[in-house]
Parts: C-alpha cells; structure tokens; sequence
C-alpha cells in the first residue's frame, strides 16, 4: 500500500504535532510501516505527486531527515530513488541532504560508459559516493570474475 508515505509528510494529511524547534511537524510515525524484518521500518513514497524532485531538494525535504535523525530511532536512513541516469531525483536529493551514494548497478545490463559518465555527474556536484552495489549477477558467467585495472588507471 502506497497511499500513505513521505509525499503526505509534505501536504500535511496526517496529524499534526510539534518539532520543539518551533515549527509544526506531521508526526513521520504515522507513515512508516514494518516490514517484517527485524530492525527495518520502511516509509513509502506515498501518492504520486507533480513535482517529485522539487519536493525532494525542499527545505521541508532537509527538515524532515533532521528531525526523523534527532529522533535517534535509527541508525541508518536508506533513501531509495528512480535510476540516477533517468531522474534527477539521487542528485538533487544527496545533493540538498550532503549524503553519500551508493550507487545500485544491474550486472550485464548497466553500461559501463554510463555508470562511468554518472560517477563523473556526481563528481561534479560533489556527492560522495560510499560505494557501488552489483546486483543480479550470475554466479555461471565465468567472465565476471575476471579483473580489469583499466578503471584504475584510466585518465
């Protein structure tokens, strides 16, 4: 279920309590959910909206990460966006949040001269990338285990 998530944070459709910082917050707890996992709690995106990147580069958008930090009720805050080739979403919201990437990358179908060109883009607008996830690899394909060092040493 998708209808009630971060976008309601944003338009204020669930109660209304106060931040202590003197501004009015919607209280985030009632838009995560459990997921069945211990020690993982998951907020949806919610309804679509119009402007999704515009929202996610927001004041409200830093304010929210803030306030859910201080909270102290977790030690990690995972934010999953549209592929960073695609959307501008990643950029614009690790760039606005100072956050880290880490950047998500589909063995045999993600090119490597864009994955190269988006670590270049995020290079530029200086957004640390933490680290880089290969999924979907297959274990019988032999030439994934090879190494190259071009990466390496490329200009």
């Amino acid at each position: 279920d998708n209808t009630i998530g971060l976008t309601n944070l944003f338009t204020r459709d669930v109660p209304i309590s106060h931040d202590g910082d003197g501004g009015d917050f919607s209280s985030w707890t009632e838009v995560v959910k459990d997921s069945g996992v211990e020690n993982l709690t998951i907020m949806s995106s919610g309804y679509g909206v119009e402007n999704p990147t515009e929202l996610l580069g927001s004041t409200l958008m830093l304010g929210w990460i803030n306030y859910i930090q201080r909270s102290q009720q977790f030690d990690i805050i995972l934010i999953d966006t549209p592929p960073s080739l695609g959307f501008p979403d990643s950029s614009v919201l690790a760039n606005s949040l100072g956050a880290k990437m880490i950047l998500i990358i589909r063995a045999g179908k993600t090119r490597r001269d864009l994955t190269l060109r988006l670590i270049e883009r995020f290079s530029q607008i200086k957004v640390d990338i933490a680290g880089v996830v290969l999924n979907q690899v297959n274990p019988r394909d032999e030439n994934m285990y090879g190494y190259d060092y071009t990466l390496y040493y490329a200009d």
